[in-house]
């Protein structure tokens, strides 16, 4: 009965299915295939260009002691040696764009309202397979062609994202304080300042009205006046 339990507990829900067709869907939509194989095309043909030219030039040849042949398995094996640190570099920014690619193809999942079944989802993806959630991230970002589950998952909570910061005003009181925008419902509606009105300065955000600074600032300026 646990083993029957446990079969029905793992997997995902159709809906949360759908919400990972909405991510592969964006990769579709957004052309990160055609993208990946316009790069991957491109790295060939550099690559073979490369090899090509190392192989017929004399000097490299001369100065292994080859001074009159040129075979071409030393020209290969010499080509390994010289292109092996550079295909680090190659495959460290392929995995970087891939990367990118994934966040994006979230992104548009979660702009068709997928957001929430696409988290639940990994989250059962990454249960079932037992993958770290969180490893470290610069091991992740070398070796690791998709984002960790944390990162996917922050990226798309809306309460991770940065929010432009507004002044607040509520019933004519204005709120202590930048607040982010939408950060606190209910308290305060978080608004741009009306037309022709100036935004107010951040000494009248502490729970003074603006009349009531006015006021304070004009004492004070006819007390200076009169010393």
């Amino acid at each position: 009965a646990a083993a029957g339990e446990a079969a029905a507990a793992s997997g995902c829900s159709d809906e949360e299915i759908v919400a990972i067709l909405g991510h592969e869907l964006g990769h579709w939509r957004l052309r990160h295939t055609m993208l990946q194989l316009a790069v991957a095309e491109a790295h060939l043909l550099v690559f073979f260009a490369a090899f090509g030219a190392m192989t017929r030039a004399p000097g490299m040849y001369r100065s292994f002691g080859f001074a009159s042949e040129t075979p071409v398995m030393v020209g290969l094996l010499v080509f390994g040696c010289v292109a092996s640190p550079v295909e680090h570099l190659v495959a460290f920014a392929q995995n970087c764009l891939t990367r990118h690619f994934e966040y994006q193809a979230d992104g548009f999942a979660a702009a068709q309202g997928l957001g929430s079944l696409l988290q639940q989802g990994l989250r059962k993806i990454s249960r079932d397979n037992k993958s770290n959630p969180d490893p470290d991230p610069w091991y992740s970002a070398y070796h690791h062609t998709h984002p960790s589950l944390l990162e996917r998952l922050r990226a798309l909570s809306p309460a991770d994202k940065p929010k432009r910061r507004e002044p607040v005003e509520a019933e004519g009181a204005v709120c202590g304080g930048w607040a982010l925008h939408l950060a606190t419902p209910g308290v305060c509606a978080a608004r741009r300042p009306a037309a022709g009105r100036r935004r107010p300065w951040p000494h009248q955000l502490h729970g003074t009205t603006s009349r009531e600074t006015q006021t304070t600032v004009s004492q004070a300026g006819l007390e200076t006046q009169a010393t």
